[in-house]
């Protein structure tokens, strides 16, 4: 499994200053940091010093270690290799070696520590991972394979052939190294960013110290052990065990009723309720008979609508290899629906009609286009929302061949689409709803609020650098409705834009995010530390560990986080079953993260792993894994069962 390289996003208005405040630093401070002075300046002493020693392995008489030692100034911190959410450069290490002409050059390691965590003023509060005091970068070097003298393994009990066996490689003059650092040095006022060049010499010297003596070496040896050995494998146990999915007919079955429950996710919902309208305006026809056979085509075409967008994404995650969910890291993606989405609300608000969503046509003469783009666009928004059931069914879908892939998310369409077949069926079951009257442009102001709502959700996707083109979008698209309503009503079409509505739709709605970030789902404590492989192997032995997979596209995620993993309970897990509690972050492409999902069975999001400490760092590992909604009972009782052993 690859080391997880994190796509690094800011968001909000503070971040975008911390952003801002950091490239200022950059700039100030990377002449400096070169060491060039210009005329009448005095040069800056570095905020960091460094110094290195070249120690011999016992072990493997024909390999070198260099300790890159650093220590930054009091008060200053360099982020870490790993920096977890940091906006700032990670500290990285280079090699560059200088060989003699006839030789290749060696083969090498570099084991960095995994450093301190501290809430970052520059990343907006986050919590990255620092180095802030005394640090050590290991970098094992070892001859080439090509030189034939890697598998030769000289006796341990004769150092001097040891020592000549490696003459033709460590010979002073024949391999020197320079190690090019780089890194970024901050304090609470500013950072200065920092290349430096260190030149190293690997002799063949036998009175070279040993590392093995060193006091350090236990820490090393336990890092080298990590980074050499891959994720041991997994056996994970469902808490579920008769949800899970074995055969074709009963990924069919499941799917059925997980795409039913789809119909009732929040993200569906507002565009659900644009079908609903449109089944309102439908039942407006003064005769009977055409007044059922719209009905009737609404829902047929509504249905194909769902069908097809579900036809379509199986083709396209298929020869993609992606996963459910997985399209939402388009940001091009997430930008068009937004805009559509965008159009939707200010064609409810009357700033302009839609061909496709011409909601106030006289008589119910709407279209059959209308009603299948509502049917994709529907399902389109239904896809972060997996409904439970779903996610054991894609598990087990996505490892199958591409024509049983497509049977099941068919399957899934169809039980998304099953209420507007029934009344496709039954017509005359539109005799419940309710008739068309004035009320109706009231009603579409209040879809207009749940759609607005939906473009914020949109919205808070988009990285910093694609908000600013988005809002400029947004404004442009919002200009071209004006001047096309003015021009539909020039043709007589007599359009009434609510812009008193629009206005007190935007003011509820800021006051709604004012309380629901502030009051509701004010700023907690984060226990949630970034997973990585090397992480997770140093804590397995040492502790119990929670994995929550997590994106900022997956609404039932974040529902999840907020109500199931409360302070209260995931304090009382620390000091009961001694939990470590990471989080592995889909937003943006994450191929450990999706390799440690597959490794659970899994294809789409929530899933949380709870994995016992781990006795013996080669026996397999058999988390307890909780896949889509799930309540706090459910997962107190996964927590008896996956960390029953009081030595847990």
């Amino acid at each position: 499994m690859n080391k997880n390289h994190r796509h690094i996003r800011l968001t909000g208005a503070a971040h975008r200053l911390a952003s801002l405040l950091l490239l200022i630093c950059l700039a100030c401070g990377s002449a400096q940091a070169q060491g060039i002075v210009f005329s009448g300046q005095k040069a800056n002493a570095l905020p960091v010093q460094f110094s290195h020693s070249v120690y011999r392995l016992d072990s493997d008489p024909q390999a070198r270690l260099i300790a890159l030692e650093f220590t930054p100034v009091h008060g200053h911190y360099a982020y870490a290799n790993d920096p977890g959410e940091a906006a700032g450069r990670p500290t990285s290490v280079k090699p560059i070696f200088k060989t003699a002409p006839d030789l290749p050059p060696p083969d090498y390691k570099l084991i960095y520590p995994l450093g301190k965590q501290i809430a970052d003023i520059y990343s907006g509060g986050k919590q990255v991972n620092v180095y802030d005091g005394p640090t050590s970068i290991f970098i094992a070097v070892y001859p080439a394979k090509e030189n034939g003298l890697s598998d030769a393994v000289p006796s341990r009990e004769d150092p001097a052939a040891s020592a000549d066996s490696t003459n033709g490689i460590f010979t002073n003059g024949r391999l020197d190294v320079e190690l090019e650092v780089q890194m970024l040095i901050c304090s609470l006022t500013n950072c200065t960013p920092v290349k430096k060049l260190i030149p190293v010499k690997l002799a063949a010297d036998a009175s070279l110290a040993s590392a093995e003596a060193q006091p350090w070496w236990p820490e090393y040896a336990e890092a080298l052990k990590i980074i050499q050995n891959t994720m041991p494998a997994l056996s994970p146990v469902y808490d579920s065990p008769g949800l899970e999915i074995e055969s074709l007919g009963k990924a069919v079955f499941f799917g059925l009723i997980a795409g039913l429950i789809l119909n009732f996710m929040p993200c569906v919902f507002p565009v659900v309720s644009l079908k609903l309208l449109s089944f309102i305006i439908a039942l407006g026809q003064p005769d009977a008979e055409k007044r059922i056979r719209a009905f009737r085509h609404q829902n047929l075409m509504f249905s194909l609508g769902v069908l097809v967008w579900f036809s379509l994404l199986s083709a396209l995650l298929s020869a993609m290899d992606l996963l459910w969910g997985q399209i939402f890291q388009s940001q091009i993606m997430v930008l068009v629906i937004l805009l559509l989405v965008f159009a939707l609300t200010l064609s409810l608000f009357g700033l302009f009609m839609l061909p496709s969503f011409a909601f106030r046509e006289k008589q119910g003469q709407m279209s059959k286009r209308s009603a299948f783009i509502t049917g994709m666009l529907s399902t389109c928004l239904a896809t972060p929302c997996s409904g439970p059931l779903l996610g054991g069914v894609l598990g087990w879908s996505f490892n199958q061949s591409q024509p049983t892939l497509g049977i099941v998310f068919l399957a899934v369409g169809l039980g998304m689409a099953s209420p507007y077949l029934f009344l496709a069926l039954f017509p005359k079951m539109g005799r419940y709803f309710p008739k068309p009257g004035p009320w109706l442009a009231r009603l579409e102001v209040s879809l207009g609020f749940f759609l607005l709502l939906t473009c914020v959700y949109l919205f808070s996707l988009l990285t910093s650098e694609m908000k600013m083109g988005a809002g400029l979008g947004l404004a442009l698209l919002f200009c071209l409705g004006l001047l096309w309503g003015r021009r539909q009503n020039a043709h007589g079409m007599n359009i009434i834009f609510y812009w008193r509505s629009l206005l007190a739709c935007v003011l509820v709605l800021a006051a709604f995010m004012v309380i629901w970030n502030h009051v509701l789902f004010r700023e907690r404590e984060n226990r949630w530390v970034p997973y990585s492989e090397e992480l997770f192997m140093r804590e397995s032995s040492q502790k119990n560990i929670v994995i929550d997979f997590t994106a900022d596209w997956c609404p039932n995620c974040k529902l999840l986080e907020r109500t199931v993993f409360t302070e209260e309970r995931m304090e009382e897990w620390e000091n009961k079953y001694n939990v470590l509690f990471m989080q592995v972050d889909l937003t943006h492409d994450n191929p450990a993260g999706y390799a440690l999902l597959s490794a659970l069975n899994s294809s789409s999001i929530p899933v949380v792993a709870l994995f016992p400490r781990q006795a013996d760092i080669d026996a397999p590992l058999s988390p307890i894994v909780l896949r889509d909604l799930f309540g706090p009972a459910r997962l107190e009782e996964a927590a008896e069962k996956a960390w029953s052993n009081p030595d847990g």
